[in-house]
């Protein structure tokens, strides 16, 4: 039993609890507080599983820590238009980017594979609803190959079973973003903290109109005027 014990200990597939856990290589994801809970960031290179509805800031939270690596960013299937000027107001290379549209799902993923390998790109983001445990370890290796990581965002379930290097679920509350983590290598413990839009996103938060005097009164058939 010790012999099996020590082979898999050298292999990196068993953890002793009274050990002590080896902190992987993170990017800084651009915000502090999420840095906080997910070890100092975004792993360096594998699979990062982010469950999302379409439209609630997910791009938002991916796109900031694009600024760290001057390799190529490869969006995959975006479900909607991409827009440059919102890529330049988070002082971003426009010519760094890359978009694809492949015509099937098989051609996404081979899409993905292929880039994250090359070693050109830092971070591949690619909308998909269907994943298999062969597929993640596929794009798991290639990530590794090429020190790289990819974000794969889709709005229904995974199998928990899947080998992805961190996942997330993101849900849209008043005035925030709420990023909530499932699973995390070398971490058994699970967070669920806010983004608020007031200090991170201000401007999509709706500026306070100035109060309006009610003593104040309109010039005599000034208010006919406006209804006639």
């Amino acid at each position: 039993m010790a012999n099996y014990l020590e082979l898999l200990e050298r292999k990196n597939l068993l953890w002793r609890g009274r050990g002590r856990v080896c902190k992987p290589e993170a990017v800084s994801t651009g915000f502090t507080l999420l840095d906080s809970v997910l070890q100092g960031g975004w792993p360096k290179h594998g699979v990062i599983d982010i469950q999302t509805a379409v439209g609630i800031g997910e791009l938002r939270l991916i796109l900031p820590h694009f600024t760290q690596e001057k390799r190529l960013k490869v969006l995959i299937n975006p479900p909607g238009r991409v827009q440059a000027a919102a890529i330049n107001y988070l002082s971003l290379d426009l010519s760094e980017f890359v978009i694809l549209q492949p015509k099937s799902d098989s051609e996404a993923l081979w899409a993905a594979e292929q880039c994250l390998k090359s070693g050109a790109s830092s971070a591949v983001v690619l909308w998909q609803d269907a994943l298999s445990i062969a597929v993640v370890k596929r794009l798991q290796l290639a990530a590794q190959s090429g020190d790289s990581r990819l974000f794969v965002l889709h709005q229904g379930q995974y199998m928990s079973t899947l080998p992805f290097s961190l996942s997330l679920v993101l849900e849209a509350k008043p005035c925030a973003l709420q990023v909530s983590i499932k699973k995390q290598r070398g971490s058994f413990s699970q967070h669920a903290i806010k983004l608020r839009n007031t200090n991170y996103w201000p401007e999509l938060e709706k500026q306070t109109l100035p109060n309006i005097d009610e003593s104040i009164t309109m010039p005599c058939g000034y208010d006919q005027r406006l209804t006639s």
